[in-house]
């Protein structure tokens, strides 16, 4: 094996930059003491209305709403990856929420008498 190939192996065998071992996992600690986790990569959607000063994050399922003066600042840095979690704390972050549609109640079958 050429001296060539040998220092490029390194190069072509490591993984893609994205690639990690974990998913990258966001939290938010939400207005009423709950903590939720989603997969970072699992975002759907994402929409900051400046009117409202309100970020909407939509997984599967689930749609996170920030608000607060700073929600487009923490938009930033989610969109970058940098951020990791989130916490309304009265001031820069008035409130974080989990919303989640209503659960369906199961379909009831006619029974045969």
């Amino acid at each position: 094996m050429s001296d060539t190939t040998k220092s490029l192996r390194p190069l072509v065998s490591r993984p893609a930059c994205w690639e990690s071992e974990h998913e990258a996992i966001i939290t938010f600690f939400t207005d009423d003491g709950d903590v939720w986790g989603f997969p970072f990569f699992g975002l759907l959607a994402a929409q900051y209305t400046h009117r409202d000063q309100t970020l909407a994050l939509q997984w599967q399922g689930s749609q996170v709403r920030i608000q607060g003066p700073r929600a487009r600042d923490f938009f930033r840095a989610f969109a970058k990856g940098s951020a990791t979690g989130i916490k309304a704390n009265g001031a820069d972050i008035l409130s974080v929420q989990l919303i989640q549609p209503p659960a369906s109640s199961p379909a009831h079958s006619p029974q045969a008498h």
